[in-house]
């Protein structure tokens, strides 16, 4: 359970309740970018990263990703990131491109957000 961007979510899978298919020309890393409404209705941008590999034994067996969820609602946008092999999620509100926090946030989410549409104002 947590919370984000004012609302209450009790899993993850609240955050991709309604597939709003494939941003067009909205791309990352040469791939489509998906589209997601929450259980508020609100846009979420789902990215994932996989976990690194170090060796050809890591690529046979390594299945788990990192999470990015970017929520765009009224006042701006909110991150959330989660990790397949941790419980729970780390919330950071108000995200900002180029504005330094703690909260980690790799510089192409900037650009698949920057791609998507999703530093424009959703009416």
């Amino acid at each position: 359970m947590f919370t984000a961007a004012g609302k209450l979510y009790l899993t993850i899978a609240q955050l991709k309740v309604k597939n709003e298919a494939e941003v067009d020309g909205g791309l990352y890393r040469g791939h489509t970018v998906p589209l997601y409404r929450d259980l508020y209705g609100r846009q979420v941008l789902h990215l994932r990263e996989r976990f690194p590999c170090f060796d050809v034994y890591d690529r046979l067996n390594e299945d788990r990703y990192y999470h990015w969820y970017a929520i765009r609602h009224k006042n701006g946008i909110t991150l959330v990131y989660t990790q397949d092999d941790q419980p729970g999620a780390q919330v950071h509100e108000d995200y900002r491109p180029g504005v330094k926090t703690a909260f980690y946030a790799p510089s192409w989410l900037c650009e698949a957000m920057t791609n998507a549409g999703f530093f424009q104002k959703e009416e």
